[in-house]
């Protein structure tokens, strides 16, 4: 699955942000960008990341933002462009990236996601069957048809965007989630949602840690804000949090350090020899 390679492009990303803002070179924009362009390659919801981390954290250096906001952009579109143009050749038109966006919407918003057990999930048999050949403007129709359902719907969407958000964090009928995993082993799904909800509470820990201390929370916050708006306008499964479970990790580690050194501290208290 894409999770193989979109996770060390997303980690690579996160690192040259904070070296962006340590470091505020033209380079470290660049590479930011080129890796948020490959990332959105492997997945393309990464594209999102350009708003939610590469122009905060360039906007963040108070002399000069601009010509890094505009190196963060343009790193991206020029390591997106050869295939935005191998498609735009393939199919006649511009696609940026995929032409799966059709599908993602139409299955997103039909009757077996907006009532029944897969409310707020995604459904293979909600697509109309396949009339054009061109896939690009295929996914034009079923785009159509799931914008069509979810305004006819409009007021169904307030409760389907919740159960998107519940499924999402594996508050919603876990055990029912395991069932697309998609080729991964169960045990190893069933531990791994297990000990997502003993991180979950660490990672808030980590993050109030933080901004107590004063440390800039928005590069980490970025793919969560990332994962949270594709939830509420596509759909929800534990498989699309990826990207917010390594920050869950991250700021679980932080809390944990902080623990490990306040009871080294007591240990040594304990310990130490009266003058």
């Amino acid at each position: 699955l894409s999770e193989t390679l979109y996770t060390p492009l997303l980690v690579g990303a996160l690192l040259v942000a904070y070296r962006l803002l340590d470091e505020p070179r033209l380079r470290w924009a660049a590479a930011l960008g080129a890796l948020i362009g490959l990332a959105a390659l492997t997945r393309s919801e990464a594209l999102l990341l350009v708003v939610a981390l590469g122009v905060p954290v360039a906007l963040s250096v108070r002399h000069g933002w601009a010509p890094r906001v505009g190196v963060v952009a343009l790193a991206c579109l020029v390591t997106i462009a050869p295939w935005t143009i191998r498609n735009w050749d393939a199919f006649g038109r511009p696609v940026p990236i995929s032409t799966q966006d059709g599908a993602l919407i139409a299955g997103a918003n039909c009757p077996d996601t907006y009532y029944g057990i897969d409310t707020g999930g995604w459904s293979f048999g909600c697509l109309s069957e396949r009339v054009n050949l061109n896939e690009a403007e295929q996914s034009d129709i079923w785009r159509r048809e799931g914008i069509d359902y979810a305004l006819d719907n409009a007021g169904r969407i307030p409760a389907v965007v919740g159960v998107r958000l519940l499924k999402l964090l594996d508050f919603h009928d876990p055990a029912y989630q395991l069932q697309f995993a998609e080729g991964r082993d169960l045990e190893v799904q069933k531990l791994g949602i297990g000990v997502y909800y003993l991180l979950l509470p660490l990672a808030v820990a980590g993050g109030v840690l933080l901004r107590r201390r004063g440390e800039p929370l928005r590069v980490l916050l970025a793919p969560v804000a990332m994962v949270l708006f594709s939830a509420v306008a596509f759909y929800g499964v534990t498989r699309l949090r990826h990207a917010a479970d390594i920050v869950i990790v991250v700021l679980a580690a932080v809390a944990l350090a902080e623990l490990g050194e306040r009871i080294a501290a007591r240990r040594r208290r304990r310990t130490a020899v009266p003058a």
